[in-house]
């Protein structure tokens, strides 16, 4: 039998773990600065443009991919591969321009690692199923567009 569910649910459980150690990190409110604040709003404004172009009930917090989704190709995802798990990053990395922590910046590279791997499932996944997507992943980056 095959690991790929388990290795999916634990990414999963690992990404939000993640997170909340990034808002948590130093069990503190964070600190309004106006660098934070900017690079917070950038990650919220690409994961609502992520969301409003690819319909919410097409994604799947699982890297497997869901059953009767549509590929999404426009929008950010004509940038990127992933938009919503860089919009994490980036949301996050302003939280932590408002909230330094050891704990916090420990956990948000954590989250870049398991995200990075997580998108590498989820991609290897969606070539098996579409040569679309094996087309659309040969022209378009992971994450940072033109570059990784």
């Amino acid at each position: 039998m095959s690991d790929l569910p388990r290795q999916a649910q634990t990414f999963v459980y690992g990404q939000f773990v993640l997170i909340v150690l990034v808002l948590i990190g130093t069990g503190s409110i964070p600190q309004f600065n106006l660098p934070g604040a900017t690079v917070l709003a950038v990650g919220l404004l690409l994961g609502a443009w992520s969301l409003v172009v690819n319909r919410p009930d097409n994604f799947n917090l699982n890297p497997t991919p869901r059953t009767g989704a549509s590929l999404c190709f426009g929008g950010p995802y004509q940038f990127m591969l992933h938009p919503m798990y860089v919009a994490q990053i980036i949301a996050l990395a302003g939280i932590l321009l408002m909230n330094f922590s050891w704990i916090s910046i420990a956990a948000w590279g954590g989250l870049v690692i398991v995200l990075e791997r997580k998108s590498s499932l989820e991609e290897r996944l969606l070539k098996e199923r579409s040569g679309d997507y094996e087309r659309y992943s040969m022209k378009t980056k992971r994450f940072v567009p033109f570059l990784f």
